[in-house]
């Protein structure tokens, strides 16, 4: 959270008030007063200009008190009252302990009349000064309870995912900031735009399809290619409804629903505060419960025979699919299924841009185990998930684990885990852990009439396993990485932002970029762009200056730009510019290829291929 001149917006006034009240009482003192104080007594009185300046000093120490206080606020808010547990507005809470230096304020300003008073008639008002107290009391008593208000220490308070989500903002980026950015450069729209757009629906645009396309190559190579226990899966949107009566869907996959009687908007009973429209202040309706998946017919006929749901999960469809994996794939205990794919469900409120959207994809890992080991298998999913998410770049101090109370767990669940991330609008769950025992092959076996048991060699016997289950959002994990990446600096002097992608993640890994568009250096630029998009997502720009061109490519996380200049066509060299440190090397063209997969695989820029030199050290943050 970044300082503001608002939180001590009120000592601030205060001062310039009391200044403009001193000059006014000073020119309102009578001629011969003001000429005899100015000239000395022998009592010592001092001259109405040195009564104003002493009584106008305690106010210039109390302002300046107050934007310490305030910026010292700043820095302990985002830490502090972000926390677990809490729902505090950081902001509030620093605007008010800032603007509290105001109220002593206000008595020096009563002082410094009543002194003038005093040293033009020679009388006090104690009115004045009574009144000066009562309004520090009453100030004072009002920022008091405003103060507690803003706390709201709420232990229990929760949304529809479990997760208590505060009001903390994170001080990594604005969130109007970063949906701009990514409507700039292409990374999401909304949805059916030219038609007004479709609430909380949204469609990824060139970048943003490559983030999401790496983030799940990501994924899938961390749980299913890199392991011997993991197989993958596909399953069908549409399932046999029947499917989501066993798992309890058709009956408890529902929130509590009210409506406002003046604006008709529709909230969540559990997430409101009162009894009243958070917008219009008008009487809700009773409570009632909405299911949340999306109903359809199937075949020409809609009747209640045709009617299918759009899955709202994809785990079922690999619980279904449990035996027929097990006997294609001879796999053996432990052992997981996994599968990205689109869910479906009928949120009633949405919003915080892709966060909570109706239509959003998932990547889940059914794991089964054996019964009594499933502790241990579930205590190393949540430590390997959490790992992941570290080396995708994503910063440690921005994540953090949330243990589910019992009376929080699901009706399938026997622990749970969240992993929270520091959204601009607080702590929220990006990924759940969860123990579910052996509830859903139990559901489907009584449901179905199917065996869906696992005969263990050791012990001879027909188990259930129970399953694990870490189920990611790739859609929040995209706005997670998109948030923490984001950053503002300086470059050669010139203010810039960017996008500190990790390059398995960066949408785009090289730009290549001639210097100019003349023709004597296109075909050379061409014959390296096309080499390089035979290995990675590569652009080629070639419009407005280099330096624009650079700003462009770091505001879209581009790790690395590849500029051919006119002594590239004399020594077939050309220059890699490193995104983050702005340092940039010289190397022959014939090893760019294997000298660009060395970097993005993480060496340092400075280590020179054969025939390489250092041709720029960093430059961030100066000017040359």
């Amino acid at each position: 959270m970044s300082f503001r001149w608002s939180y001590a917006a009120v000592p601030l006034v205060v001062f310039l008030l009391v200044v403009g009240l001193s000059a006014y009482f000073y020119h309102l003192l009578p001629a011969e007063v003001a000429v005899h104080f100015e000239n000395g007594t022998p009592d010592g009185w001092l001259s109405p200009l040195m009564t104003m300046v002493l009584a106008l000093l305690p106010q210039l120490l109390l302002t300046l008190v107050a934007l310490i206080l305030a910026w010292v606020m700043t820095r302990l808010a985002s830490r502090f009252w972000s926390r677990e547990g809490t729902r505090a507005n950081p902001r509030t809470i620093v605007a008010l302990m800032g603007n509290m230096i105001a109220l002593p304020q206000i008595v020096f300003g009563f002082a410094i009349a009543d002194i003038f008073v005093y040293n033009a008639y020679r009388i006090h008002l104690p009115p004045l000064w009574i009144f000066a107290l009562a309004f520090m009391v009453a100030g004072g008593i009002i920022i008091g309870v405003v103060f507690v208000r803003a706390i709201r220490w709420e232990w229990g308070g929760r949304n529809q995912q479990g997760v208590i989500v505060t009001e903390a903002k994170s001080s990594q980026v604005d969130m109007e900031k970063l949906v701009s950015l990514c409507r700039r450069r292409g990374f999401i729209f909304p949805s059916s735009e030219i038609y007004g757009g479709l609430s909380s629906c949204w469609d990824y645009g060139p970048l943003g399809v490559e983030l999401k396309r790496n983030i799940k190559q990501a994924w899938w190579r961390a749980v299913v290619q890199r392991r011997d226990d993991m197989v993958g899966l596909d399953t069908s949107i549409l399932m046999h409804p029947q499917t989501w009566e066993a798992s309890g869907h058709v009956e408890g996959f529902s929130d509590p629903l009210v409506d406002c009687k003046s604006c008709h908007k529709r909230w969540r009973s559990d997430e409101l505060e009162g009894d009243k429209c958070p917008d219009c202040g008008g009487e809700l309706t009773e409570p009632r419960l909405f299911n949340l998946m999306f109903k359809t017919f199937i075949g020409p006929i809609e009747d209640e025979a045709s009617v299918v749901y759009l899955r709202p999960e994809t785990a079922q469809g690999m619980f279904v699919n449990f035996e027929n994996v097990l006997n294609t794939t001879r796999k053996r205990l432990p052992f997981g299924i996994a599968q990205i794919g689109k869910s479906f469900r009928n949120e009633v409120t949405t919003g915080n841009f892709i966060f909570r959207c109706r239509e959003f994809e998932q990547m889940e890992i059914e794991f089964f185990v054996k019964p009594g080991t499933d502790k241990q298998w579930f205590d190393y999913w949540v430590e390997e998930r959490l790992k992941w998410y570290v080396s995708l770049g994503i910063k440690k101090e921005n994540l953090k684990l949330r243990q589910h109370a019992k009376e929080e767990l699901a009706h399938y669940a026997r622990e749970c885990y969240d992993i929270n991330y520091l959204y601009p609008m607080g702590w929220a769950e990006m990924e759940g852990i969860a123990n579910r025992g052996d509830f859903d092959l139990v559901q489907h076996a009584k449901s179905s009439g199917k065996n869906l048991s696992y005969y263990d060699e050791e012990s001879k016997e027909h188990i259930v396993p129970y399953i694990i289950e870490p189920s990611a959002g790739v859609d929040r994990t995209a706005l997670a990485l998109l948030c923490d990446a984001y950053d503002e600096d300086v470059a050669d002097g010139e203010s810039r932002v960017l996008l500190h992608f990790h390059p398995s993640i960066a949408p785009i890994k090289v730009a290549v970029l001639p210097l100019s568009r003349k023709e004597t250096l296109t075909p050379l630029a061409k014959e390296v762009y096309a080499e390089l998009r035979q290995h990675w997502m590569v652009q080629y720009d070639e419009v407005q200056s280099i330096g624009r061109r650079y700003r462009r490519q770091d505001e879209i996380g581009t790790p690395f730009c590849v500029t051919i200049d006119f002594q590239s066509l004399e020594d077939r060299q050309v220059t890699i510019r490193e995104r983050d440190s702005l340092r940039q090397i010289r190397v022959p063209i014939e090893s760019l290829k294997n000298t660009l997969q060395t970097k993005l695989d993480g060496e340092d820029l400075f280590v020179l291929p054969p025939g390489g030199k250092i041709w720029k050290e960093g430059t961030k943050g100066s000017k040359e």
